[in-house]
This record gives C-alpha cells, structure tokens and sequence, in this order.
C-alpha cells in the first residue's frame, strides 16, 4: 500500500493512493495517468472522430437508400452528371474514371448487396457513435470488436475490389480503435490496471 502526502488548503493529509481516484499518482503501476493537456487532447480527439463516424454513418444511410431505390441506369446517369464536369477538365481523373466504371458494371444483385451493407453499416456506426459519445461503459469494447470486424472486412473487400477507399477507412475505424482504447482507460482507469 503507497501512502503520500496531498496538500489540501493550508493542510496536510495522509493518502491512501489506492483510493484516491482518477487523476491521483499510481506508484508502481505500468498504467500511469495521462497528463491533463495531453488527456483533453486525445479526448477531443476522440469526440471529433466519433462524431465523424456518425456523419460517415448518415452519409451510408442516405447512400444505401439512393442505391436500393433507383435503378442502374438512374445511378449510372447520376454518376455520368456528378464526374462529367471533371472529366471534361481531366480526362485522366482516377476517382472520376473510377466511379464510371464501377456505376456501369452494377448488376441488379450487386445493387442490392451494396444498398444492404451500406444500411448495415451504418446502423451499427450510428449506433456505436451515439453509445460512445454518451459514454456508454459496454459501447467501448463493443465499438473495438466491431470496428475490428468492419475493418477485416473491408480488407477482404479489397482483395476482391482492389479500391483504396477501403484500405482508408480500414486505416480510420483502427485508428478509431486506438481512440476507444485511450478514452476508455482515461474513463475507467482501475478497470484497465485490474486486467492488465
């Protein structure tokens, strides 16, 4: 048991470490606390990329409905309007060419699929930012198996697809990982030091 003394006013007293808290000194312990600016830092950090991830969800939401209610030569249209103006531009722009030749090779199976997942997805993102911004104990480890889950995946994903798109939010939902980490231990430290 680590005893040391905390100033309180113009007072001394006696500490028991163990029961002082978040926040107090752990002599001994590999799980030390983050300083205060580095801990609001990463907090802030990991507020702004949850809340990315929820508008990332609403953006799949309102995908997979546009993709699972218009057809494929509605999207196909669509995508000729949105790249159009960029193509005539630069002929060799990657992302527009990229999406044309997605668009037009779009069956009727592969529509649904694509609607399917992106509504899935974003079910579950959605539901996953809202229970990590409300600071939901049981979202944290949820989010991490999850987010794992999404980000394996999306890898296998692009050794069918070959896209970078998903190599980048493999790389986000793990980097989202590492924030649940840090902000579950800076929530719930003794929880932490207890398994480890």
């Amino acid at each position: 048991m680590s005893w040391y003394i905390r100033p309180v006013g113009q007072v001394a007293k006696l500490v028991d470490v163990p029961r002082l808290g978040r926040g107090a000194a752990r002599h001994g312990s590999s799980n030390l606390p983050l300083p205060t600016m580095q801990r609001s830092f990463l907090h802030r950090f990991f507020e702004v990329a949850v809340i990315l991830k929820g508008l990332h969800a609403i953006a799949e939401l309102i995908g997979a409905v546009i993709i699972f209610f218009t057809s494929g030569a509605t999207l196909s249209a669509l995508a000729i309007s949105v790249v159009s103006k960029e193509l005539v531009e630069d002929p060799n722009d990657v992302l527009a060419n990229v999406l044309l030749s997605n668009v037009s090779h779009v069956t009727q199976a592969g529509k649904e699929f694509a609607a399917l997942y992106l509504f899935i997805s974003a079910l579950i993102n959605l539901i996953l930012a809202s229970g990590l911004l409300m600071h939901k104990k049981i979202m944290f480890p949820i989010a991490s198996v999850l987010l794992a889950l999404f980000a394996l995946f999306q890898l296998y994903l692009y050794t069918q697809t070959h896209s970078l798109w998903l190599i980048a939010l493999s790389a986000y939902d793990c980097a989202i990982i590492v924030l649940v980490y840090l902000e579950y231990r800076r929530r719930w430290p003794t929880v932490i030091s207890t398994i480890t």
